[in-house]
């Protein structure tokens, strides 16, 4: 989030916070907050956020990491970058974790 207060967005702008004490992006017509929908781009592509940055790779629960079958690039997904997105995404849950239990 910081990446993104340092452009000038407040948090209550483009985010929800959820129940678990995370956030999520919010979305705007079923869109992300941030997609110019103009110019069908991101406005904070260079800053975005991490899951942005690992997307279609998600954590599904009961079942680990994945890829969003939503998104029409899922096919797109090699081994590799599941892999190594995998772990970006396992690391982050653990921090985020960690966070919330005061650590």
């Amino acid at each position: 989030m910081g990446r993104l207060e340092r452009l000038g967005y407040s948090p209550d702008e483009f985010s929800i916070s959820l129940a678990n004490s995370s956030c999520q992006l919010k979305n705007i017509d079923g869109y992300c907050f941030f997609y110019d929908t103009s110019s069908k781009s991101c406005r904070v592509y260079p800053q975005r956020p991490i899951g942005c940055r690992i997307y279609p790779v998600v954590y599904i629960v009961g079942e680990g990491i994945g890829i969003d079958d939503l998104c029409p690039k899922s096919g797109s997904v090699s081994d590799f970058d599941l892999k190594q997105k995998g772990k970006i995404l396992l690391n982050h849950l653990e921090q985020i974790g960690l966070e919330q239990e005061g650590r």
